[in-house]
């Protein structure tokens, strides 16, 4: 072994991370709700592969997403991929695998996902936990996978969130009316993903709508203020995108939902599929979008069906890290019982703690009993809520923090 592997041994690799004890759970503890939130709104979840045919991944994608994508060769000399996210491969489990009688489809997803992380500080693996809405076009569905993401984030007790929502057809209006051509077009659209308003400046302009609307901030001062300006000042074009919007804010009023919610003309997501509605949700810290999604109507061409889809992920790191700054003091996972024996008590103690766990408590056993104050602290240090100690004489209980009640011991027998 050489001395750079030797300097190595035992890092994790750049763009990966571990999750220790504590860190695991708050992960499992935002999955699982999430997921619970989404099966509210009859959504069924779904498993997909971790790798794909890299031509499969790169559907509906284009050149630049070819940088984001870690290949490898299969034993036969395919070109395999990790997928860089799970939209892809839920629109060709649906386009391939299930029948179209039963539209629409609602699927959910909880899934690694893999990005050579060419953004400086970006995981290169991150957990998402998303949702699919296939079948249904028009505003009701947007509404819908919109409503199911807030609402998500509102049962995870989130305080401060906000969702920014616009629609690809209005910023190509405005890129139109900005007197862009294609290639100019293409530039300003990689400027707004990448939120560089040198760069969008250089190539519309100070005097356009599009940067009135974005670079100061006008295109978010409110819905009944910014929709009549767009409709009065793009002369027709892309108004049945403002119409959508409006649609779409009703429906979200009527969710009472609407307070968290904003107009964000200028929103272009990382992935090219999308076509109508696009949304990016946000929570403090984190300086980037926790997630996001919308409309995609033509992305299921790519595997021979027609059906519109709109739907969101959530990248379960920058939510998982929201919760725990804006819920400093939450509580993640019980540890309810430490039960200590007498040496010659091990039996009793099992027989104790199997009783305790059929309520539903999480219980441990101190394995090798001795001093009773060095397996107190020990159990202390370990956050467990009370310690049993079984002697020939019975139980006695000790309280080591302040914590909810448990059944008594004497609830055991």
């Amino acid at each position: 072994m050489s001395a750079l592997n030797r300097s190595r041994q035992g890092e994790v690799p750049e763009g990966f991370h571990e999750l220790l004890p504590g860190e695991a759970a708050y992960h499992r503890h935002t999955e699982q709700t999430l997921l619970n939130s989404f099966r509210s709104w009859a959504y069924e979840e779904v498993i997909t592969p971790s790798c794909e045919y890299y031509h499969t991944l790169m559907a509906g994608s284009d050149l630049s997403m070819e940088e984001e994508v870690y290949k490898f060769f299969d034993h036969k000399g395919r070109i395999l991929a990790l997928r860089p996210d799970v939209t892809v491969s839920v629109a060709r489990m649906v386009a391939t695998k299930l029948r179209e009688d039963d539209l629409p489809f609602r699927l959910c997803y909880r899934a690694q996902v893999y990005r050579t992380g060419t953004r400086p500080g970006r995981l290169h693996e991150l957990g998402q936990v998303g949702a699919e809405l296939i079948g249904v076009r028009g505003v009701a569905a947007d509404a819908e996978v919109l409503g199911c993401a807030m609402t998500a984030l509102e049962k995870l007790g989130l305080p401060r969130f906000q969702v920014g929502i616009g629609h690809r057809e209005l910023l190509d209006a405005l890129l139109t009316t900005a007197g862009l051509d294609a290639h100019q077009s293409a530039v300003a659209l990689e400027a707004l993903r990448k939120k560089d308003l040198v760069s969008l400046e250089a190539v519309v302009g100070k005097d356009t709508l599009l940067w009135d609307l974005v670079a100061k901030g006008n295109g978010t001062r409110g819905w009944g203020q910014v929709l009549p300006r767009l409709r009065q000042e793009l002369h027709g074009q892309g108004e049945m995108a403002v119409d959508e919007l409006e649609a779409v804010f009703s429906m979200l009023k009527a969710m009472g939902i609407e307070h968290r919610v904003f107009l964000d003309v200028g929103i272009v997501r990382d992935l090219p599929y999308y076509t109508g509605t696009v949304f990016d949700m946000y929570a403090p810290p984190i300086g980037h979008a926790i997630g996001g999604g919308g409309r995609y109507d033509g992305l299921l061409a790519a595997f021979g069906s027609s059906y519109p889809a709109t739907g969101f992920s959530l990248e379960l790191p920058a939510v998982v890290k929201a919760l725990t700054d804006q819920l400093p003091d939450q509580e993640w996972e019980s540890k309810d019982y430490y039960v200590i024996g007498e040496p010659d008590q091990q039996a009793a103690c099992f027989a104790v703690a199997a009783r305790l766990r059929e309520k539903g408590l999480a219980v441990a056993i101190e394995l090798e009993p001795g001093d009773l104050e060095h397996c107190l602290n020990k159990a202390r240090r370990r956050g467990f809520k009370r310690a049993l100690y079984v002697s020939e004489d019975g139980y006695q209980e000790h309280q080591l923090e302040e914590a909810k009640p448990n059944p008594a011991p004497d609830s055991i027998h």
